[in-house]
């Protein structure tokens, strides 16, 4: 964890830019759920011809948006749920984007920051310090440890979110569809 607070300088002036990124991770996390919640009036509205059982907790422009459904015909149904599938993909995969361009742009930004940091610590030196080191260890530093610190922190950073993110999506509309079913789940499932 020491080794990380070191860093801090260098991504501290990218943060901003990383918490939009992770904002796009999570709403990413949100519309993935909700275009996997759209199955359940698939197949009660379209396939079933009944209205959907909607949890308790449901906000009320979604409950008066499903019995206005419940109106439609099965065919204008299906294609009011294609559009809203298409749109929901297109939306997800917009966010997508901007968190992918995000953390390229922090990634490489705080790439060139530690490697500026690093030249200029290396110029600092004095000559003793060159005659005694190999010259591939220190390009090495330069180019191979930087790229993997970076990738550390931004992978990580990513995986960390995005995956909590989903966790917690997922979690919520389990406990939304049969909260007594995904106890005994999550209790007959080893703990990961």
């Amino acid at each position: 964890m020491k080794n990380y607070r070191l860093l801090w300088p260098y991504l501290k002036p990218h943060f901003p830019l990383l918490m939009w990124a992770a904002a796009c991770m999570t709403a990413s996390s949100l519309l993935k759920g909700i275009s996997l919640g759209l199955l359940v009036p698939l197949v009660d509205f379209v396939l079933l011809s009944r209205p959907p059982a909607l949890p308790g907790w449901m906000p009320t422009p979604v409950v008066s948006a499903a019995a206005g459904f419940q109106g439609l015909a099965p065919v204008a149904r299906l294609n009011a749920l294609a559009m809203a599938v298409i749109l929901l993909f297109a939306l997800k995969n917009v966010v997508l984007y901007f968190q992918t361009y995000l953390m390229n742009d922090v990634s490489l930004r705080f790439l060139r920051d530690i490697r500026n940091g690093l030249y200029r610590h290396y110029q600092r030196l004095s000559q003793d310090f060159f005659s005694g080191e190999r010259t591939g260890e220190l390009v090495s530093r330069i180019t191979h440890d930087v790229a993997v610190i970076q990738n550390t922190i931004t992978e990580g950073f990513t995986d960390l979110v995005y995956q909590t993110a989903q966790v917690a999506v997922f979690t919520v509309i389990l406990f939304s569809i049969d909260w007594k079913l995904t106890l005994a789940a999550l209790l007959l499932l080893p703990a990961i």
